[in-house]
């Protein structure tokens, strides 16, 4: 097999400009690789933009949109993310997500996508990036981009081998988002629309449930701040210690690796919550293996009996993400301390916190089990991967 330009087996493009007086507040959803990276991380989107059904179908119809098993890839900032088109309805923002479509009958798009989604695929195409302080994959880089192309009907038994491992990962996925959704609804119904067990008869005082109070973050959790490593010894030697950074908190694993060692403080535990602080502040409730926390990242998780993680993480999702759109910095946006002190955090009585752990504890920890598994399929597929495209392991 022999490699070869990616750009005469489909079309590489990007998408109609949308300008900001085009966006509505409901319609048809809009993307940008923030909103790819969520859904191939089977995350809610956390910010929905829209434009009109009206201009939606006038963009099909002049220019078109993206159809199912067309793949869209992350192309500036964080890059290299593909996401394979399913059979729904979006548009997308142009300039840092690129659009394959209209393949030849040669090139099978699962197999792309497979191949761009592997360890060796992504680093290929990484280093072909441009530009000094933002990195960039170009519709020309990657029209030359090569890649393996076996005959197409070992391309389709490839995809077929690794699609069975992601039909599993999907079912788990599903499993966690219904679990997410319910621990989600549950905090809402009680702690937003204050509709717990017994609020019937629950007197309020200032606007909140009598019993409860509203703390300081820094006095119900320990906060702890990650630790400066030394960027230039980051490798990809897994016999090395793993070191989580921003980019690496949606998707609840690292490839960075380090020699550096530093205190035991700074290794991150099963389900404390980390937040990015440059730039998109991500979070998540760590489900990877256990690592060591960069700087840059913030660590959250309850020092109070009976407070569940899940529950900070429902309490701060909100407010870290206004103070997302508030701070402007002068190229990226920054999280400070001086701003996590002024969170505040509303605590229930001790029999509804009680109530709240019982149950939000075993979902949390339920969705912590079956991340484990997609780690061990991902894994496992992930090794099957190169040894199939490379012929190594023959396609029966």
């Amino acid at each position: 097999m022999e490699y070869k330009k990616l750009g005469d087996y489909c079309n590489i493009t990007s998408s109609k400009r949308i300008f900001a007086e085009q966006y509505v507040t409901e319609g048809i959803p809009f993307y940008r690789s923030k909103e790819i990276i969520e859904k191939n991380n089977n995350q809610n989107i956390s910010e929905s933009l829209f434009i009109s059904k009206e201009t939606y179908e006038t963009i099909k119809e002049k220019y078109g949109v993206p159809e199912e098993n067309d793949i869209l890839l992350t192309s500036v900032g964080t890059l290299g993310v593909p996401y394979i088109v399913k059979n729904e309805t979006f548009y997308f923002k142009d300039g840092n997500l690129t659009w394959f479509k209209n393949f030849k009958k040669e090139l099978n798009q699962k197999y792309l996508y497979y191949w761009l989604s592997s360890k060796f695929g992504y680093k290929s195409l990484i280093l072909k990036a441009i530009g000094s302080s933002q990195s960039a994959l170009t519709i020309d880089i990657l029209k030359k981009y090569k890649l393996l192309i076996p005959p197409l009907p070992t391309q389709q038994k490839i995809a077929s081998i690794l699609s069975a491992y992601d039909n599993l990962i999907q079912n788990y996925k599903k499993q966690i988002e219904a679990l997410q959704t319910a621990a989600s609804e549950l905090y809402k119904e009680w702690f937003v629309r204050f509709r717990f067990p017994g609020y019937q008869t629950t007197k309020f005082e200032n606007g909140i449930p009598e019993g409860w109070k509203i703390e300081k973050l820094f006095d119900v959790a320990k906060i702890i701040y990650g630790y400066p490593f030394n960027s230039d010894e980051f490798c990809d030697d897994n016999s090395l210690n793993p070191v989580v950074r921003i980019r690496d908190i949606l998707d609840n694993h690292t490839d960075t690796y380090t020699s550096e060692s530093c205190d035991e403080k700074y290794w991150i535990n099963p389900n404390e919550m980390l937040i990015g602080m440059d730039g998109i502040f991500h979070m998540t409730l760590w489900t990877g293996e256990r690592a060591l926390q960069n700087q840059r990242t913030v660590r959250v998780t309850s020092k109070i009996k009976n407070l569940s993680n899940y529950y900070l993480y429902f309490s701060l999702y909100p407010q870290i993400k206004a103070l997302e759109q508030m701070i402007v910095g002068t190229t990226v946006a920054h999280l400070g301390d001086k701003h996590l002190k002024k969170i505040t955090i509303l605590v229930p009585a001790e029999k509804l916190l009680k109530m709240s752990y019982e149950r939000l504890e075993p979902m949390m920890n339920r969705i912590y089990s079956l991340q484990q598994q997609i780690t061990n399929l991902t894994q496992q597929r992930d090794l099957l991967l190169p040894r199939l495209m490379s012929g190594k392991l023959k396609v029966e």
